[in-house]
């Protein structure tokens, strides 16, 4: 299930370093991504906030945590992940073609 004119995401893992300051560094590259977009609310509780939502489809499992920001080349913004990466399998045959990771953005 590879998206061949799919989307390149890149996966940021904090780190810290001696003095305990937190930084992001590259953990993957991953081609290939199909991005499922979803919606766009706004609320205006303490200051206009934006929040997009969207569903990343693998054609397998990535290392992808909780913790994790996640850059889709091409589209501004940073994503964070929600819940964790989940398996597609089809109820019929049992076929596992991939995963899927819900993301959201918020502004």
């Amino acid at each position: 299930m590879k998206f061949r004119h799919g989307s390149t995401v890149e996966v940021w893992r904090g780190t810290r370093n001696r003095d305990g300051d937190r930084s992001l560094a590259l953990a993957a590259s991953i081609e290939h991504v199909g991005v499922q977009w979803g919606a766009s609310t706004e609320t205006s509780d303490r200051g206009p906030r934006s929040v997009t939502t969207a569903t990343l489809i693998f054609d397998h499992t990535p290392d992808i945590g909780a913790d994790d920001t996640i850059i889709i080349r091409g589209i501004p913004g940073k994503w964070n992940a929600v819940g964790r990466v989940l398996p597609v399998e089809s109820p019929f045959t049992g076929w596992r073609p991939g995963s899927t990771l819900s993301i959201k953005e918020v502004d």
